[in-house]
């Protein structure tokens, strides 16, 4: 139990984001490994008591952080288990934020959902498409299916031609911003859509067919394309384990994501992240602060947290279960880790070398002591194919992105030796 120490640190941070985790799903997808547990473990009444457990927590948060969040993301699970006036009161008492995100399943969604934008609650939402065929959608444990995925692409369609009225504002008409405030902030409706690539049985063409019927129904302006992952205690392992699935090669998945790329990049796309696509700079805002280990605080079973106590980088984890979230103190199971200087270079690269901005040299001067020559000479062990020296900054192309894992290590030990040497 962390007694609320961290607390004290919230007004150290300049800005704050904040997550918040919906641990609920009807059935849970095969290949997920995300805290989350299906309907058998719980009903109505443990959905009250867990969105009562975190308003709670909200409520001490925002008595100790005296400002708006920067960005919001509500994730799950599946937040569209919640009722629209759960996730409508949950909104109330986030307040505004530049940004504001909640992830919903296509299954989920439906036109009430549309309130929450026209009121200003939410502008931002993130659909879980995966694939839009049924075979395939089948295989990975998933609700929904094509016809599903389509009704959340006419949704979607719909928020681009939502009229905003100002005076339909919550936050406006409750005083809690003004009109020059929010005037100055994200006022732009924005989607997203989740798709998977090297799933069992899918090709290529299925592949961008996919990424062309979104484009097809929607102006989409940003896009989370993910290699299928097999993660151990999942139930997809089980069935890769058992010879029921077979998992494509490393070879594969090279050349398929390679391909896919290159498709994204014709349509109009920057690759801006490893799984992450934007036209027009429309980046998702929450995540940039996670790449860019900016201070976030999150609630709920199994969150975890990054602020900083001046320098120092803290890990805030929430281990707690539904039911031991549910039935326990505010806060009683957060528990803290300091990450040393070692850890933190390491984390910082994690971060870094995943998105387009890649390493700048100012902050890795500042924040580990290391010069612009120390970071040249570390990437000498790399192939040059690989990375981009910039002037404000070193970062990975395509090519190196494919082989961010090593890359990452090798940096790792190679920065290590020289901060000893110096």
């Amino acid at each position: 139990m962390i007694d609320f120490k961290y607390l004290k640190l919230l007004k150290q941070q300049n800005t704050l984001s904040l997550y918040i985790h919906i641990p609920f799903c009807v059935t849970k997808c095969y290949y997920c490994a995300f805290y989350s547990e299906d309907k058998n473990c719980w009903d109505k009444d443990t959905v009250n008591s867990y969105i009562s457990k975190l308003n709670k927590e909200l409520f001490v948060l925002k008595e100790n952080y005296d400002n708006f969040f920067e960005t919001v993301f509500i994730g799950g699970g599946n937040p569209g288990v919640l009722s629209i006036e759960q996730l409508r009161n949950l909104l109330i008492n986030i307040g505004p934020s530049r940004e504001t995100t909640f992830e919903i399943n296509p299954e989920s969604l439906t036109l009430d959902h549309l309130r929450l934008f026209k009121e200003g609650l939410a502008t931002r939402i993130s659909v879980g498409i995966q694939s839009f065929n049924d075979d395939i959608l089948k295989i990975l444990g998933r609700n929904a299916r094509r016809k599903d995925n389509l009704k959340a692409l006419q949704f979607c369609k719909t928020l681009d031609s939502l009229k905003i009225v100002i005076n339909d504002n919550y936050f406006i008409k409750n005083n809690i911003i003004s009109e020059e405030e929010y005037k100055k902030s994200n006022t732009t409706i924005k989607y997203s859509f989740d798709l998977m690539s090297s799933l069992p049985t899918q090709k290529l063409e299925d592949s961008i067919n996919d990424i062309d019927t979104i484009n097809s129904i929607c102006d989409l302006k940003h896009l989370s394309l993910y290699c299928l992952s097999v993660e151990e205690g999942t139930d997809l392992y089980r069935l890769v384990e058992n010879k029921k699935i077979n998992k494509n090669s490393d070879l594969f998945e090279k050349d398929l994501l390679e391909n896919l790329w290159a498709h994204l990049s014709k349509l109009g796309y920057e690759h801006y992240e490893v799984s992450n696509f934007t036209k027009d700079k429309n980046y998702c805002l929450h995540n940039l602060r996670y790449w860019n280990l900016s201070p976030y605080i999150s609630l709920g079973s199994t969150s975890a947290s990054t602020i900083y106590d001046k320098e120092t980088l803290i890990r805030i984890n929430n281990t707690a279960s539904i039911k031991d979230y549910n039935n326990s103190p505010l806060f009683s199971f957060y528990d803290d880790e300091i990450l040393n200087k070692a850890q933190f270079l390491d984390e910082y690269l994690i971060v870094s070398l995943r998105n387009n901005r890649g390493l700048n040299y100012d902050s890795m001067e500042k924040h580990f002591n290391i010069t612009k020559g120390m970071l040249l000479k570390a990437f000498s062990k790399i192939n040059k194919e690989n990375y981009v020296v910039d002037q404000d900054s070193l970062y990975l192309n395509e090519e190196g992105i494919i082989l961010l894992d090593t890359i990452i290590l090798t940096i790792s030990i190679e920065l290590e030796k020289l901060k000893n040497i110096n």
